[in-house]
């Protein structure tokens, strides 16, 4: 059953029950901002951003004046922070001057700051009201991979996959009016393009290797056949000399044995390199405290301890490859 009168008269009048005396067409608005749904945008950046209290700040100053606009009273803001640390200890705050001054904990590294900007603007020549809301999440990636270090839900091996796919920054914003939002969506497009990062060549080259790692294995199996066709095409199969059925039997038994150890040390030496490309992680994160400060100074030399682990492990495997090889060529022959 609607709720609208069935006269379409929009100058028509209506009485609500308790007794105002309101024209059609306002009973239409009314109805409309009641039960219509919003818009809402979102923007994620998942480049690898050093944030900070100063950069997080500056994009909430900015967001704030935007909500100041001409020909439009601001009538209603509400500002609300989440401090989310690890170990899901969390704090809320109803204003930024509340969370500068109280913020700052000593306990533990922070996980995730959350915005929650939300205001309401008015024409000042037609008097419509308009509601816009507002989520920042600034997530810090170096806070959550400690938190996952300490949890047992989540195998380690999905710890690399689950931090790429969370993004550094998330900007969503619910909206009647897109003409208003789009100047919130350059801000923080051009605020996140400002921002420190810790993303250089390597990272980049890193990032793309990453994408294609789980084909190593693959590939370097690929690479052993081609390989060994060419070495068993130039080198042994001049020199062979089969003078019986049992001896083309043994060199085939010792040959197939041969292919079936180092094709298994060609997926082993595609699984290692596959886990040395994806134990890189860029670092990003939230500088907001003293313990973010420290496992931010640790971050680097623990990337470099993983690197140089796989490294080694991945050096032991080509030499072992190498040795077996040897001592085959010098059998067979």
């Amino acid at each position: 059953m609607s709720l609208l009168p069935e006269r379409s008269d929009e100058n028509q009048t209506i009485s609500t029950p308790s007794g105002e005396i309101i024209s059609i067409r306002a009973y239409k608005e009314i109805h409309d901002q009641i039960v219509k749904s919003p818009q809402k945008i979102n923007k994620q950046s998942f480049n690898n951003l050093l944030l900070d209290l100063n950069s997080i700040k500056n994009i909430y100053i900015k967001f704030v004046q935007l909500s100041h606009q001409d020909n439009y009273h601001n009538v209603i803001n509400d500002t609300k922070i989440t401090l989310v640390r690890v170990g899901d200890e969390t704090q809320s705050f109803l204003s930024f001057e509340e969370f500068e001054e109280n913020a700052i904990s000593q306990d533990n590294a922070t996980t995730q700051i959350i915005i929650d900007y939300a205001f309401c603007i008015r024409n000042s020549f037609t008097g419509e009201t308009r509601r816009y809301e507002i989520n920042l999440t600034f997530n810090s990636k170096l806070g959550i991979a400690l938190e996952l270090s300490r949890s047992n839900k989540v195998p380690k091996n999905f710890h690399n996959n689950i931090l790429k796919m969370i993004p550094t920054v998330e900007f969503t914003m619910k909206y009647s009016d897109y003409l208003t939002t789009v100047a919130f969506v350059k801000a923080f497009e051009e605020w996140v393009n400002t921002c420190e990062s810790s993303d250089g060549i390597w990272d980049k080259i890193i990032l793309k290797a990453q994408g294609i790692s789980h084909y190593f294995s693959l590939f370097s199996k690929i690479i052993l056949i081609v390989l060994l066709l060419i070495w068993f095409n130039k080198s042994l199969l001049l020199s062979l000399k089969i003078e019986s059925l049992v001896v083309l039997m043994s060199y085939f038994l010792n040959f197939s044995g041969y292919v079936i150890i180092m094709f298994l040390m060609a997926h082993l030496f595609g699984k290692k390199l596959e886990n040395l490309v994806d134990s890189y992680r860029s670092i990003s994160y939230i500088d907001f405290n003293a313990i973010d400060k420290k496992i931010i100074k640790n971050a680097q030399p623990d990337r470099f301890k993983k690197i140089v682990g796989h490294t080694l492990m991945l050096v032991a495997n080509i030499f072992a490859s190498i040795v077996a090889s040897c001592i085959f060529v010098k059998y067979i022959q």
